[in-house]
C-alpha cells in the first residue's frame, strides 16, 4: 500500500471509512495454498466485531500446531475445549466442526475429482458428436465421388488403396480440427493468465494427446465410410448418376 521498502508503522489506512493505525508488519510468508498471506491485514477481533461485522460471535478460528505429528492430538484437545466451552456433553451434538489440513486436502480432492469426471463426460460427448459429424461427412463424400471410386478400381486400385485414401482424408479432417482446438486452447490459456491473474501452463504432452485423440477419432469414425467406398462394385459405381 505504501510502496516497496517503506516502513508503514504509524501510518493511517481506511477500511470501510474507518481509520486504522498501522502498528506492525508481519514477516513475509508468500503464497500458502489458496491464500496470499502477504495480502492480509490483521485487526483486533473486538474492533472487527464492533465496527465491521456487528456480531459478538466468532465464526472460525485458525490454529497452528508445532508439527504434523501433533495435529491429531491438537484436534482432540480443541474439540474437548470447545465442547466444554459450549456446555455440550455429547460430541455428536456438537454445533461446531474441527477440520485439519488433511481434511481440507481430501475435500479439495473430492471436488476436483467431481469436476474431472464432469469435464471428461463433456469431452466424451463432444468427441462422439464430432465423430458422428465426420462419419456423415465422409459418407456424403463417398456418395458424391462414387464415379471416381469406380474409375480408380477399374484401372487397378485395390480395396486397401481406397480404404487408405478415405481414412487419410478423415484423419486429415480431424487433425485440422484438432489444430484449431489446440490453437484456441493456447490463446484462451494466455488470456486467462493475463486477465484472470491465474497461472496457466501448456504442456507438450497435452498437445500431443490432443492430436492423438483427433487422429483416433478420424480412424474410428472414418473406417465405416472407407469400407463402404472400398466395397463398391466398379461397374455399378461407373453407372452411378
Amino acid at each position: 500500500l505504501f510502496g516497496e521498502g517503506y516502513d508503514p508503522v504509524g501510518e493511517k489506512i481506511k477500511i470501510k471509512d474507518i481509520t486504522f493505525t498501522v502498528i506492525g508488519v508481519t514477516v513475509s510468508e508468500g503464497q500458502q495454498g489458496f491464500t496470499n498471506t502477504d495480502a492480509i491485514i490483521y485487526i483486533p477481533i473486538s474492533t472487527a466485531q464492533r465496527y465491521l461485522t456487528g456480531d459478538d460471535s466468532v465464526s472460525s478460528i485458525s490454529v497452528q500446531v508445532v508439527s504434523e505429528e501433533a495435529m491429531d492430538q491438537a484436534e482432540q484437545e480443541l474439540t474437548l475445549a470447545l465442547l466444554t466451552a459450549h456446555n455440550i456433553a455429547d460430541e455428536s451434538l456438537a454445533d461446531f466442526q474441527v477440520m485439519n489440513q488433511a481434511d481440507l486436502v481430501d475435500t479439495i480432492g473430492q471436488v476436483t475429482g467431481v469436476f474431472t469426471i464432469l469435464l471428461a463426460s463433456i469431452a466424451a460427448i463432444s468427441l462422439l458428436v464430432g465423430g458422428i459429424g465426420i462419419m456423415n461427412m465422409m459418407l456424403t463424400t463417398v456418395t458424391e465421388r462414387t464415379k471416381e471410386i469406380g474409375l480408380r478400381k477399374a484401372i487397378g486400385a485395390k480395396r486397401g488403396d481406397i480404404t487408405v485414401q478415405f481414412l487419410t482424408e478423415a484423419v486429415l479432417l480431424t487433425f485440422i480440427g484438432g489444430g484449431f482446438g489446440v490453437g484456441f486452447g493456447v490463446v484462451l490459456a494466455r488470456v486467462i493468465a493475463i486477465v484472470g491473474d491465474m497461472t496457466t501452463t501448456i504442456s507438450m504432452e497435452a498437445i500431443i494427446l490432443a492430436f492423438g485423440v483427433s487422429a483416433l477419432i478420424g480412424l474410428v469414425f472414418g473406417y465405416y465410410p472407407a469400407q463402404r467406398a472400398a466395397k463398391l462394385d466398379p461397374i455399378d459405381a461407373l453407372r452411378y448418376e
